[in-house]
């Protein structure tokens, strides 16, 4: 656990100098990620605005099935699309939300409705 806890600060670290590519070389090592390491695997590609890379992540996660996504999660993958203006996705993320039974909160709707902003 306190290696998990010491890779979690190291992919966070990562995500602030904006090394997305560096955060998940480092999540494929960890030997026991747990939902905190994935929240900030995908927090790396939203920092660096690689919304495909955060996506691709959470889908990764549900397929899994070892480790059940949180309200986080899906807010910080909401973020990255976001930022790149795809408010179609996060619209589908709800729904997936629903499906994996995953309650938003109030900055998840949030991040959805700023998703929306700028849209004709």
């Amino acid at each position: 656990v306190a290696d998990t806890a010491v890779d979690n600060a190291v992919i966070n670290s990562y995500a602030r100098a904006g090394r997305w590519d560096s955060a998940l070389i480092l999540l494929d090592a960890v030997t026991l990620p747990n939902v905190i390491t994935w929240n900030a695997a995908i927090n790396a590609c939203t920092v660096s605005q690689n919304w495909e890379w955060a996506l691709h992540l959470l889908d990764e996660i549900i397929c899994r099935g070892a480790i059940k996504p949180t309200s986080v999660t899906f807010t910080v993958a909401m973020t990255a699309c976001k930022e790149s203006s795809r408010w179609d996705v996060v619209h589908e993320l709800l729904k997936i939300m629903q499906d994996v039974g995953c309650r938003a909160n109030v900055i998840t709707y949030s991040a959805a409705m700023q998703s929306c902003t700028g849209v004709s």
